[in-house]
């Protein structure tokens, strides 16, 4: 029980300091009373700050760069389908074609073959 109550505490205790305001400069520090101390974690914090935009600008060109990769794609995509459209509406249009040439010929052989069984029963006039 003894240590229900200690390990309470301490959540108690961490919650606290946990809940306590922090300060970016603390007024009281002693290494921070002098104005050339002050100035030089100014100089840090802004040397941070240019390193952080340095950053930040590079990740946003590589951004940048794959946005627009990405849209090349995208568009390479669209005239890749477009074209296969096109090229499926003219295989459909061949296909069309050549069924239409395919049925005349069909009706072209079998009025040969009624002529060449109608010549050779005899009718002369098949014979042409």
């Amino acid at each position: 029980m003894r240590n229900k109550g200690y390990c309470f505490g301490a959540l108690i205790g961490g919650v606290i300091v946990a809940s306590t305001p922090a300060f970016a400069d603390d007024p009281k520090d002693p290494d921070m009373q002098s104005a050339e101390a002050v100035e030089r974690d100014r100089e840090g914090v802004r040397q941070i700050n240019l390193d952080m935009l340095a950053y930040v600008r590079e990740r946003d060109a590589r951004y940048a760069e794959s946005w627009q990769a990405g849209q090349r794609a995208q568009e390479e995509y669209r005239y890749t389908q477009q074209r296969y459209q096109e090229r499926l509406a003219e295989y459909e249009q061949e296909r069309a074609r050549y069924a239409e040439d395919r049925r005349r010929y069909e009706a072209n052989m079998a009025q040969w073959r009624d002529n060449v069984a109608a010549c050779r029963a005899g009718d002369r006039e098949a014979c042409n």
